[in-house]
Formats: C-alpha cells, sequence, structure tokens
C-alpha cells in the first residue's frame, strides 16, 4: 500500500518538475530575463533598435552567435517582444531556410520530440510542450507564389503560466 501511495505521489509531483524546455529558459533567454524592460535589455543590447507597429513594440537585434550548434549569419536578426505592460515575454531568432530541418533535429535532441502544428505551402511550424509557462516552436515561412521561403525562426514565449 506504501508503495502505491509513493508512487501515487511521484505522479502527482511530476508536474512540478521541470522540463528541458522550462531549464533553459525559465529565467530568461540571452543574457536577458523575462520581465525586463526595454530599458534593461538596451544595457545588454545597446545598439538594438525600437520599433513598433500599432502597440506592439519590439527590440531589433542584428547578433550572429552561432545557437544549438547552427552558425548563423553575421547580422542576423534577433527580435525581442514585449507584454501590455512592456516587460520582455518573448524573444525571435531568425536563422537561415536551410537551416531549418538541421535545427528541428537539434532542437528534438535537446527538448523532446516536436508536433507540428501546421506543415503546409505557405509555413512549417513545430512546438513543444508548454514547460513551466515556456512555449518554444520553430517556423518556416514560406511566401510567393511557388512556395518561396522567407525566413526560419525560432520562437521562445514567456506566458509565466
Amino acid at each position: 500500500m506504501r508503495r502505491f501511495l509513493l508512487f501515487g505521489l511521484l505522479l502527482i509531483s511530476q508536474s512540478v518538475f521541470s522540463g528541458e524546455v522550462a531549464n533553459h529558459y525559465q529565467e530568461g533567454v540571452l543574457g536577458v530575463k523575462w520581465g525586463d524592460t526595454i530599458e534593461d535589455l538596451k544595457k545588454v543590447f545597446p545598439a538594438g533598435k525600437r520599433e513598433s507597429y500599432k502597440e506592439v513594440v519590439m527590440y531589433v537585434i542584428r547578433d550572429g552567435r552561432p545557437l544549438f550548434d547552427i552558425q548563423r549569419k553575421r547580422n542576423a536578426f534577433i527580435t525581442f517582444g514585449f507584454d501590455p505592460q512592456q516587460r520582455i515575454n518573448s524573444v525571435g531568432i531568425d536563422f537561415q531556410i536551410n537551416d531549418y530541418a538541421q535545427l528541428l533535429e537539434n532542437l528534438d535532441k535537446l527538448f523532446g520530440a516536436h508536433t507540428m502544428l501546421s506543415d503546409d505551402h505557405t509555413a512549417r511550424v513545430a512546438i513543444w510542450p508548454k514547460d513551466n509557462g515556456v512555449e518554444l516552436s520553430l517556423t518556416m515561412s514560406r511566401a510567393g507564389f511557388f512556395s518561396q521561403e522567407v525566413k526560419t525562426s525560432l520562437n521562445i514565449l514567456h506566458t509565466g503560466k
């Protein structure tokens, strides 16, 4: 009976433990903490540029550091997004189009199997299970009459829930 109780307790407590996504991104990303302001972000990345579209505020930097064993272009974009209180809650990291397959494989090794949310002529979207308020997706967007690829982007969203 005691074993069953311990097993049940273990099953219930499984949801409390973080998975690999939260282990990597629970506190923040690229030296920036979730919830930081744009002024905090400017201290880490002073050469960035604030952009906005209607009420959506972004802070865009050029940063070519390799990520997930993938070389990126020297001036590739990283875009930080903000919640309505102007606190960082997301980041989009651009990769080259031909990095999609290798990046998907590397992310699966690190975070477990993905689920394809969309895989059609306009976009391929892979997602990983939400982990302690952190969501991870990989998108390859296409545009044009002949499905010309536009970009590959890794997106990290912190909902805190």
